[in-house]
């Protein structure tokens, strides 16, 4: 299908960096994973940060926050290939969240360091993905209890401490997959529920 298309093409194009994915973010958070991204960069010499904001609409905003701190980036909507010394990719089209799920392995969820309460962490979860976030996730909030209960979520209590926790996230070899499959069973679960109430409601 064309959607396996784009995701194995990404796979190509993504290859041998180590990755780390910053969704949903809002103002103020691409300030923090690229501060994150520079102390990082001198422990992981390939690392590539992708970020997906919540609003494509503030992109020139966030491409000024990643020229001030002279990262190398590209724009997805560019089209154009990932070079070695590329920094930051971002995502800068509506929908392609799963596609760049697929290719990472961690994710920070935004709209966690800043007030706004978070985002579902089910469909970067579905991709076998570990998550970080700030303490703001009082729109998941129960969703979050058993992530973090089961170490597949880490919530970091300041920027120092989310640093630390995406580092060691990176370096790890393997995702939990018998606990990120119990965990795809339950967003299906949950998937199915909220398809029944909407039909009836229709």
């Amino acid at each position: 299908t064309e959607k396996v298309k784009i995701r194995r093409s990404l796979q190509r194009s993504f290859c041998n960096r180590k990755i780390l994915c910053a969704a949903s973010t809002h103002k103020n958070e691409e300030e923090i994973i690229s501060n994150i991204h520079l102390k990082l960069k001198k422990k992981f010499k390939n690392l590539l940060t992708i970020i997906i904001p919540r609003h494509v609409e503030r992109s020139i905003e966030i491409l000024e926050t990643i020229h001030e701190k002279n990262l190398n980036y590209i724009c997805h909507s560019e089209k154009k290939k990932i070079k070695k010394d590329t920094d930051i990719y971002l995502v800068d089209t509506y929908g392609e969240s799963k596609n760049f799920y697929s290719i990472s392995k961690v994710v920070y969820l935004g709209g966690s360091f800043i007030p706004k309460g978070g985002q579902n962490p089910l469909e970067p979860l579905r991709s076998g993905c570990y998550i970080t976030h700030g303490k703001y996730t009082f729109n998941f909030k129960e969703i979050y209890r058993m992530l973090d209960k089961k170490k597949l979520s880490f919530k970091a209590k300041n920027i120092l401490h989310l640093e630390k926790i995406i580092q060691n996230l990176l370096t790890r070899k393997s995702n939990n997959i018998k606990e990120v499959n119990k965990f795809k069973k339950i967003g299906n679960n949950i998937l199915k529920k909220n398809f029944e109430k909407i039909r009836v409601l229709i």
